[in-house]
């Protein structure tokens, strides 16, 4: 009987997008072969120890709540390498400490295969503006943005006068749309600066956008491949946290897959979504948030190299309307770790 591999499913982390990792880590585990693999549960705590054991199990299958981990978990010790014994480390963790490279070079270090973006691809891919710089260097069209370092809202709101209402302000490392707002009066920045502030000390107010929220997974490496098109119709606002996590629930957000565009106009938002995704040299899945204006113009916003991994997330709805069941795809993205490794090309 063939050996099952140790897979080492990664979640949680230091970031604001703890317990949404933890969503999308029960999800992988739900879908994964488990006849072809032994998963092994690797926590970071809110503090950024490492657990592994029984506790972490419990908190992955779900027999214990993300308060009840947290208490069970700071009885565990933090393991030198937790890696050891693995043969692939499958990264579910989002924003700060674990989708920026951070976790990436470590598991570099410790010379195991794992799935995703590369250490560079990863930092600059939660780093919007350093990754819009390089979008617009290769002939993406991006947002009029302007960065400021711990603004007061004298500085910020000089900013909003240069771009024009609206703007979004957003902390520049973050995802899951945490921390941002729209702001339609400069009677709101204050408190908007305020709530970015809370993430990263760096800000971008970025010029808000009349068009269609699009997105795109792509899917690969040396031949990257785009996923069909979404469209997110917000019946509220813009598609902020509680869109992405409660409002498809709640009926309150459409996410129309495939777009309703036409095919020419898909197929430019998927050369677009390449482009991205190649341009950061990126691996594995990534998913390319893009506004398309009513005249066509299409905008690049932002890219994800961990995005969301719950069986209604968007990458994973997306390769589902493409012909790729979950666990089909799951098998890629690890089976391609892997054959990384076997080529010498980790990095």
């Amino acid at each position: 009987m063939k050996r099952r591999l140790r897979l080492g499913i990664l979640f949680g982390g230091r970031s604001a997008e703890h317990e949404i990792s933890i969503a999308s880590a029960r999800s992988v585990l739900q879908h994964l072969d488990r006849a072809r693999f032994d998963v092994v549960p690797m926590v970071i705590r809110r503090d950024g120890r490492w657990v592994t054991g029984p506790a972490a199990r419990q908190l992955l299958e779900g027999r214990m709540t993300p308060e009840q981990g947290g208490r069970a978990l700071a009885q565990g010790p933090s393991p030198a390498d937790p890696t050891r014994g693995l043969d692939v480390v499958f990264p579910i963790l989002h924003g700060r400490d674990g989708e920026d490279g951070t976790v990436q070079g470590m598991l570099e270090l410790f010379d195991v295969p794992y799935v995703g973006s590369g250490v560079l691809a990863s930092a600059l891919g939660l780093d919007k503006l350093r990754s819009r710089r390089l979008f617009r260097d290769a002939g993406l069209h991006v947002p009029r943005t302007i960065a400021l370092s711990r603004p007061t809202v004298n500085q910020a709101t000089r900013a909003v006068r240069s771009l024009g209402l609206p703007v979004f302000v957003k902390p520049n490392q973050s995802g899951s749309s945490i921390g941002v707002t729209r702001v339609q009066a400069l009677t709101e920045l204050a408190t908007a600066v305020r709530t970015a502030r809370e993430h990263d000390d760096d800000i971008l107010i970025e010029q808000g956008l009349p068009g269609r929220e699009l997105t795109v997974a792509v899917l690969g490496d040396r031949k990257p491949r785009a996923l069909p098109v979404i469209e997110i119709v917000p019946t509220h606002g813009f598609f902020d946290l509680y869109a992405k996590y409660r409002g498809v629930a709640a009926g309150e957000t459409l996410e129309q897959c495939p777009a309703n565009i036409p095919v020419a106009v898909a197929r430019r938002v998927q050369h677009a979504a390449i482009a991205a995704h190649t341009t950061l040299g990126c691996r594995g899945l990534t998913r390319t948030d893009l506004i398309l204006s009513p005249r066509g113009r299409l905008t690049v916003l932002e890219l994800n190299t961990i995005p969301g991994f719950t069986a209604e997330s968007l990458a994973p709805k997306s390769a589902r309307a493409a012909g790729i069941p979950f666990t089909a795809l799951l098998n890629r993205l690890i089976d391609d770790a892997l054959r990384r490794s076997r080529r010498g090309r980790s990095r």
